[in-house]
């Protein structure tokens, strides 16, 4: 038998039936393209921007803070009950 070959025979409801997959299918991606095609682009800023309304990449938010941690300086507890004070 392993020598024998084996031979396929299809019907031809086999040949309907492919070609309703095959018809499926096509129908099947052009909807999934139509949802593709519906998602919207959105535009995200490189860097901050008070007047921008985009969402910020989280790397200009690092980079900001970064700098802000920079320009901190240590206070005693006194000082900062001088500046509640006077903010009072």
């Amino acid at each position: 038998m392993a020598d024998e070959e084996v031979q396929e025979t299809r019907s031809p409801s086999d040949s309907v039936s492919i070609k309703r997959l095959i018809a499926k299918v096509k129908k099947a991606d052009a909807d999934l393209q139509e949802k593709i095609d519906e998602i919207p682009i959105i535009d995200v800023d490189e860097n901050l921007d008070s007047t921008s309304t985009n969402p910020v990449e989280n790397r200009a938010v690092d980079a900001a803070l970064n700098g802000k941690q920079d320009n901190l300086t240590e206070m005693t507890d006194q000082e900062v009950s001088d500046l509640i004070e006077a903010l009072n």
